[in-house]
C-alpha cells in the first residue's frame, strides 16, 4: 500500500493502516531523533508520541501525499518543546544557584578572607618540595604523572607530599594541631 493510500485509510479509522505506517517509519524515525537527542530513551519516548499524535489528529490531517513529512514534523516540533522547556529549567536552576551563590558570597566575604588568608599560611608553612608539587597539581591542573615528570620523582612521592599537604590543611581547619 502506497503512502497516500495510507493516508486516506488512516483518516478514516483504518487501524491496520496505521500499524503498517508505523513498521514503515518508526525505525527511521527513532534514528532521525536519536541524532538530535543522543538520548536513546528520549528519542523512543518522542518517536511513540509523534505516532499517538498522529493518530489523534487523523481525521483533521490534510494529507494529500506521503505522511512521513507530517509524522517527522510531529516528532520535531515535540523534540523542540522538550528542548525548550530543559533550557527554561536549566536557566531557572542557574539562576537560582547564582542567587544563591550570590546571598552567601555577601554575606561571609570577610569569613571567605579569613579562610584564604589561613589557607595560604598553611601553605606557605609546608615544606618547599610539598608546596611546589601542590602548586603544579592545583594551580597548573597537572596530572600526577606530569608533575613527577616534571619534577624527576616518582608518582608515589608526588601522591604522598599531597597526601600530606591536604592533611595539615584539613587538621588547620577542623581544629587539629
Amino acid at each position: 500500500m502506497n503512502d497516500k493510500l495510507l493516508a486516506n485509510a488512516i483518516q478514516n479509522d483504518d487501524s491496520h493502516a496505521f500499524q503498517i505506517l508505523f513498521e514503515r517509519y518508526y525505525e527511521p524515525l527513532l534514528a532521525y531523533l536519536n541524532t538530535l537527542t543522543n538520548d536513546f530513551e528520549n528519542a523512543e519516548d518522542i518517536a511513540q508520541q509523534a505516532f499517538i499524535t498522529l493518530w489523534e489528529e487523523r481525521k483533521r490531517l490534510k494529507l494529500h501525499t506521503s505522511p512521513k513529512p507530517y509524522i517527522y514534523r510531529i516528532a520535531y516540533n515535540i523534540y523542540i518543546d522538550q528542548f525548550r522547556a530543559k533550557k527554561k529549567q536549566a536557566f531557572f536552576i542557574s539562576e537560582l544557584k547564582y542567587l544563591a551563590l550570590k546571598d552567601y558570597v555577601l554575606e561571609s566575604s570577610e569569613e571567605t578572607d579569613n579562610r584564604i588568608t589561613k589557607l595560604m599560611d598553611i601553605v606557605h608553612a609546608l615544606p618547599p618540595k610539598c608546596q611546589e608539587i601542590l602548586r603544579l597539581s592545583k594551580q597548573e591542573n597537572l596530572k600526577y604523572k606530569e608533575i613527577a615528570e616534571h619534577l624527576q620523582i616518582s608518582l608515589k612521592t608526588v601522591d604522598a607530599q599531597l597526601q600530606i599537604a591536604y592533611k595539615k590543611i584539613r587538621e588547620s581547619f577542623s581544629g587539629g594541631s
